[in-house]
């Protein structure tokens, strides 16, 4: 059958002076049997990469078969996108409440029963004996129905908050979806990727060179609110008799720094995703690209930030996906105002040094460093898929 692409345009935001922002939502509908994957870019106004991998995508998609549906919402947060100083997106936290964007999803799963219209509890005893395929398909409708519950809620007792409307938004999108992928950068980064620990074992698949397994927790981003439901679902079946699968996922895919984009780095990016998609059975052939020699990946507690023991200007001697050694030198503090006649080295040039083995994901952007500011984070006690 033909490919059907659907384009639709969501407000999510209506400004002071009457203008309104929206999500275009575009829909790859292939008309054959398949998965749904759920797509998004730029929550974080400077995190621009994602957009044309989507772009790139959405390109492939138009002309190669595949089963199932692709869900794009490039510039998911317009808002943030928009937030400009100077030559500076302020995109990543909401002007308005100073919330980070990506904290602010909501975890259906610790509201009470009468804020979402369900019960866990019912549904697992109606459902107790339910085929798979059924279930699966019942519990999507009813993490949309929570979703709605839960907003119209919202609206009908002190009106939203101005984060929730589009984080409540962007999850309603996704809730039909098998597999869902946020798009990100880092600051200065590489290219890694966030996998919750029940998926170690599949995001191997992603070909991405650097993964960080975070706990199946919920910490107020997407990828976890998204995979919360089923976490839950399986933990709630299995204390009630019965052993399900969690054949859901979702991932934070961090397409290396912000304020940027390239075409050739996005070619590389959007194979990476693709291949994916045909290894879960929804792309018909398969993509070549580049994979990494080795994947390696660490624990969220494993990854480490180090902060700034002065304030001046420093120096970055390591760059994202290299390796390090402990002992070491990271980089040099400049001190500016310190500096005097005498130019003494060790007072005014102080280095930074390495605390034990690892692998560089990310710098910050910015050599101006006050006391206590975000250095480098690095990838320790480092394992290979």
């Amino acid at each position: 059958m033909a490919l059907k692409i659907h384009q639709e345009k969501k407000i999510i935001h209506e400004m002071p002076a009457g203008g309104e922002l929206y999500l275009n939502v575009l829909t790859f509908d292939s008309q054959r049997p398949g998965p749904v994957t759920y797509i998004q870019s730029s929550v974080h106004g400077a995190e621009l990469q994602g957009n044309i991998v989507i772009y790139e995508m959405m390109k492939h998609l138009k002309g190669h078969p595949f089963k199932g549906k692709v869900i794009f919402v490039p510039m998911a947060n317009p808002f943030a996108t928009n937030n400009r100083q100077g030559g500076h997106t302020q995109g990543r936290f909401n002007p308005l409440t100073g919330n980070n964007w990506n904290r602010n999803y909501i975890d259906l799963m610790k509201l009470k029963e009468d804020q979402v219209n369900f019960s866990l509890k019912n549904f697992i005893k109606s459902n107790i004996d339910t085929p798979w395929e059924e279930l699966k398909k019942s519990y999507k409708k009813v993490i949309l129905e929570m979703l709605l519950a839960h907003e119209k809620k919202l609206f009908l007792e002190r009106g939203p908050r101005h984060n929730t409307l589009l984080n409540l938004e962007l999850q309603k999108i996704a809730a039909q979806a098998d597999f869902v992928l946020d798009l990100h950068t880092g600051p200065v980064a590489t290219r890694y990727i966030y996998s919750a620990e029940y998926e170690r074992d599949r995001v191997a698949d992603l070909s991405f060179p650097f993964n960080l397994s975070i706990p199946n927790e919920f910490a107020g981003a997407m990828d976890e609110a998204c995979f919360m439901p089923w976490v839950k679902l399986k933990e709630e079946m299995y204390a009630a008799g019965r052993e399900l699968p969690i054949e859901f996922e979702s991932y934070t895919v961090e397409l290396g720094s912000e304020e940027r984009i390239s075409t050739e780095e996005a070619l590389v990016d959007s194979n990476r995703l693709l291949h994916y998609l045909h290894l879960r059975g929804q792309l018909d052939e398969d993509v070549e690209f580049q994979k990494p020699d080795k994947q390696y990946w660490s624990l969220l507690a494993d990854y480490k930030t180090y902060f700034a023991k002065h304030g001046g200007l420093f120096e970055f001697l390591k760059s994202p996906g290299q390796h390090i050694k402990k002992g070491d030198v990271l980089g040099r503090y400049l001190l500016a105002n310190k500096i005097s006649a005498e130019l003494d080295e060790t007072s005014i040039r102080p280095e930074l040094i390495a605390l034990k083995d690892g692998i560089v994901i990310n710098h910050a952007c910015t050599c101006g460093i006050g006391t206590g500011g975000e250095l480098y984070q690095v990838m320790e006690e480092v394992n290979v898929f």
